[in-house]
């Protein structure tokens, strides 16, 4: 990405390839395609030949180089074997089987998760396990076995950036840059940063609770019935938005040490902590206001209602009745789940998920996608996962990958392929982030995703509808990932997925 004053490029998707600027798929079916046409010809050895070979030809060269709708044939080809696999298998329906494993007196309501969050589990450290006296006990945290990470989230709260003026806006998104280069030195424990905004049925709870404190006539007063009218009017109609920055470390990519009691997570919890306090720093520094990292409760509600936003009014009841406000770590998890080629049912909602294919080529501000987080009424969770990079990684990736296009442009110039634009300008922008690198600034990799939800089909398509709009008012592109939104949709959890 490139930036002037107040002005923003991104660059293309870079799609380089493992031959020729071809992708391993595209060299295979290729060669599978020239190798059923030698065979064709060896074994007709006649003029016969020619219309079936031309067929052949024909069909190899649409298979490797089409695109029908989001992507070409052979990666359409992996997601529908995995579909029907799945579909085979019954494992696109998911009934969870923690109803029929009982509560016990002390390890509280029984734990399953759905197979796409399997080795995830959300854990706590208390003050007994022996941790440094600055390190504060309680902070929720995500352990992902399989992969060997640890993840705590931050809720924030920003100013009202889109009234700001150009000047403003620069300077907060220039804090925010200094924020994740910091998290690119080498040895850092930290793996990914990720930011996720979401909006969820209001439920009227702020409102409530101002009315009852404020109110001195009865509730039979006509007045106060036409207030309640109005409230309940804007509640259907008004949206809550909630912020949060996840941060995620790698036990190997850093040196975490096993904490006092000898305990793995311990350690982790420590390192992850302090990353945590230094970040909320920071972002308090970048003009944010953070409400601190998420306990046990707090995040766990946060994964109960990106599965199911409808249960955010039952919530609110009852943390209103005198009930623990959030939700039992153990019950952060979905009970029913089924997969479709072109949805994913969790529950009572219905989900689909976008993948930012492009970002804008023209420069636009500091503000270009207020269409999409500030004028879309569809209930929606917008996540950008980060991964910074190290220097020395870095440089060694920018000079692979010049070597990689110089001699990607010699194969084509031998072969007779005209270089197009779209390709002259990945060209340039591998030499922009080469010489960013040379002036000291970091490098990361970044994929954004759009979780669209609704309480039937029809509201489901609506809501597609309207952000598939506002994402284009904001000049992005969007990839509708078909025949895979249950993976699609642990991208959207505050859990460092997306990235490879």
């Amino acid at each position: 990405m490139s930036s002037e004053p107040g002005a923003y490029r991104f660059g293309p998707l870079e799609q380089r390839g493992f031959l020729a600027g071809l992708r391993l798929g595209q060299v295979l079916v290729l060669a599978g395609g020239a190798a059923a046409v030698l065979g064709l010809v060896a074994r007709v050895r006649s003029l016969e030949a020619v219309v079936p070979a031309a067929f052949v030809c024909g069909l190899t060269l649409a298979a490797a180089f089409t695109r029908p709708g989001s992507r070409s044939p052979d990666r359409w080809l992996l997601l529908a074997t995995r579909h029907l696999w799945r579909r085979l298998g019954r494992r696109s329906q998911l009934v969870s089987a923690a109803p029929l494993l009982g509560h016990t007196l002390r390890g509280g309501p029984p734990v399953a998760v759905p197979d796409t969050l399997r080795g995830v589990s959300l854990l706590s450290v208390g003050g007994s396990a022996g941790l440094p006296p600055e390190v504060p006990p309680g902070i929720g945290m995500l352990k992902d076995s399989r992969a060997g990470t640890y993840t705590g989230v931050l809720r924030v709260m920003g100013t009202a950036f889109a009234l700001l003026g150009p000047g403003d806006q620069a300077r907060l998104v220039e804090a925010w840059a200094d924020i994740l280069g910091g998290f690119g030195r080498d040895r850092s424990p930290v793996r990914r940063v990720q930011w996720l905004e979401r909006t969820l049925p209001e439920t009227g709870e702020e409102a409530a609770r101002y009315l009852g404190e404020s109110m001195r006539l009865p509730f039979s007063d006509e007045a106060v019935r036409a207030y309640l009218g109005l409230i309940e009017e804007n509640r259907l109609a008004a949206r809550q938005h909630d912020a949060f920055v996840a941060v995620q470390i790698d036990r190997a990519g850093g040196r975490l040490s096993s904490g006092r009691a000898g305990d793995p997570d311990v350690g982790a919890y420590v390192a992850l902590a302090r990353e945590l306090e230094a970040l909320a720093g920071q972002l308090q520094a970048a003009d944010l206001q953070v409400e601190g990292a998420l306990p046990p409760r707090a995040l766990a509600q946060v994964i109960r209602l990106t599965f199911d936003p409808a249960a955010a009014t039952g919530l609110a009841l009852r943390a209103a009745s005198g009930g623990e406000p959030g939700v039992h770590p153990a019950s952060a998890w979905p009970l029913v789940t089924a997969t479709a080629w072109s949805r994913y049912r969790v529950e009572s909602a219905w989900h689909a998920v976008y993948w930012v294919r492009e970002w804008p080529r023209a420069a636009v501000g500091a503000d270009f996608m207020a269409p999409l987080l500030l004028q879309t009424h569809a209930v929606r969770t917008v996540s950008m996962v980060m991964e910074p990079i190290p220097p020395l990684r870095a440089r060694r990736e920018v000079e692979a990958a010049r070597v990689a296009d110089a001699s990607d442009e010699q194969v084509r110039q031998r072969a007779g392929f005209v270089s197009s634009v779209r390709r002259r300008r990945e060209q340039e922008q591998v030499v922009a982030r080469e010489r960013e690198l040379a002036d000291g600034h970091g490098d990361l990799r970044f994929s954004a995703y759009i979780l669209v939800t609704g309480s039937s089909t029809e509201e489901l398509d609506a809501a597609c509808a309207e952000v598939e709009q506002q994402a284009g008012l904001a000049r992005l592109e969007l990839c509708r990932l078909d025949g895979d939104h249950d993976v699609a949709f642990t991208y959207c959890l505050p859990l460092g997925r997306g990235l490879r």
